[in-house]
């Protein structure tokens, strides 16, 4: 994947890559004849052909670069004189600038059309969800661990302690049916697993006692909740040191009882300040904060989870099950993945998994994991609106992930294994898939998460 040899470059192209040597491309051939040669490569046609380099800097921020696109008619310097490899060379070092990290580069072909650029959008808003998983490294989580915030002793201890009790249950269910005598001891409590239960304990804890859901921010000078969205604005200085995306601007309600003044409500990506210190925001900071406090409960690996209908949650990879399991702080639910598509009926398209905590760019499709078989078909359609063409929305993640040195998986069937944890959070265990909990109700249904539409009979 790497593209800094003179001898040879990497063209992607659909899913897949091809490593050209300079024989391949020609010393001396204009951009243009190499466009002919492309076509004769791909198929696609010289005046249909999108062709622009993508990188990836690791001291670049955002670290993917997707340069415009380079014609032979002007644009870039890209001259009909220069040999094709010193005019690719060039476009490429004008894209990564003064970027002093190791790169890795590749030349993307895509046919000049609407789907494409739809496929390119996709990969960007992908992008932008690994940029908030990147944050959640081992030096925040020490980070964090130190502030103390997090009751890490006190949901470890629940969690053995309601395995525990899971465990006499058993003995006394066994002994009751005259079993008793094959049992030598305690049941091993490490054939149950804790870090389950060590969830949903963080669960609890989390929705209950510590973070705090925000439909429209209350007015900090006269407490005032009937506030109105009246736009956006740019984070200021201060706000963007806690990695502010954007800022809701919210008014007062001047009447008797409101004051009229303006309130800003930004919308942070630090996951350290808003598990320390914001506590509050939408599914978005719940996300980012829950995910590193389960990885200062010691949970090895935790990554991010959303889907293009604007919700994200997180997962946690159980080692005795050797699955990914769905933990959704905003609704304090576990293991329940058709709970979206059959609770709130949402319409899904494409769920995406990003690993939280890597330099690298590792991702996941859990498209068929969260959307249940019997809704696949309309799945694909509504894909393609979202991203376009499929397989070259699919190559770019596979772009996007190998650039970065990291990988990328497609989930092919949904999980419909029952985890043996999953019995580790007992009675209180959230099984009803029900409409959204999280938000005001009015703006649920103006999302359309209040539960699936009545069939008629």
């Amino acid at each position: 994947m790497r593209a800094e040899s003179a001898s040879t470059l990497v063209l992607w192209f659909g899913a897949s890559a091809l490593t050209l040597s300079r024989a391949e491309i020609g010393e001396t051939t204009s951009l243009a004849r190499w466009r002919a040669r492309l076509c004769a490569l791909t198929g696609i046609a010289p005046d249909l052909q999108y062709l622009c380099w993508v990188s990836w800097c690791s001291d670049l921020e955002p670290p993917l670069r997707v340069g415009p696109e380079m014609r032979a008619d002007g644009g870039l310097p890209v001259e009909e004189a220069l040999p094709a490899l010193v005019a690719l060379a060039e476009a490429r070092a004008e894209l990564l600038g003064p970027a002093r990290g190791s790169s890795h580069s590749s030349l993307l072909l895509l046919r000049r059309d609407e789907s494409s650029a739809k496929s390119l959008a996709f990969m960007m808003r992908v992008l932008q969800q690994w940029q908030q998983a990147r944050c959640l490294d081992e030096r925040a989580v020490e980070q964090v661990r130190a502030s103390g915030v997090v009751p890490v002793a006190r949901l470890e201890q629940a969690a053995e302690d309601h395995l525990s009790s899971i465990v006499r249950s058993e003995l006394r269910d066994e002994a009751a049916s005259g079993d008793a005598a094959e049992i030598s001891g305690a049941f091993p409590i490490t054939e149950i697993c804790l870090t389950a239960a060590v969830v949903v304990e963080a669960l609890r804890w989390f929705k209950r006692e510590h973070f705090q859901w925000v439909h429209r921010p209350a007015c900090e000078r006269c407490g005032e909740e009937a506030v109105r969205l009246v736009g956006l604005d740019a984070p200021t200085e201060l706000e963007a040191v806690h990695a502010a995306g954007r800022v809701e601007v919210y008014e007062c309600s001047p009447s008797e009882r409101g004051c009229g003044q303006l309130l800003r409500f930004p919308r942070y990506n630090d996951a350290v300040y808003l598990l320390t210190q914001g506590r509050r925001g939408r599914c978005g900071e719940w996300a980012q904060a829950f995910a590193l406090a389960l990885r200062v409960c010691s949970v090895p690996r935790v990554r991010l989870v959303f889907d293009f209908e604007d919700h994200i949650w997180t997962e946690f990879w159980s080692e005795s099950s050797e699955m990914w399991i769905h933990a959704d702080p905003c609704e304090e639910v576990l293991h329940e993945p058709h709970l979206y598509s059959r609770g709130w009926g949402k319409a899904l398209s494409w769920v995406i998994a990003v690993e939280v905590g890597r330099d690298a760019c590792y991702l996941e499709d859990r498209s068929r994991v969260y959307i249940p078989s019997e809704g696949w078909p309309s799945m694909k359609q509504r894909q393609e609106r979202v991203a376009g063409d499929i397989s070259v929305a699919t190559g770019l993640l596979r772009l996007l992930s190998a650039l970065s040195g990291g990988e990328f998986h497609e989930a092919t069937h949904a999980t419909v294994v029952e985890p043996p944890e999953a019995s580790a959070s007992g009675s209180e265990r959230q099984t009803s898939l029900r409409p959204r909990q999280s938000g005001a109700l009015e703006w649920i249904a103006s999302r359309g998460e209040n539960g699936p539409a009545p069939t008629n009979p």
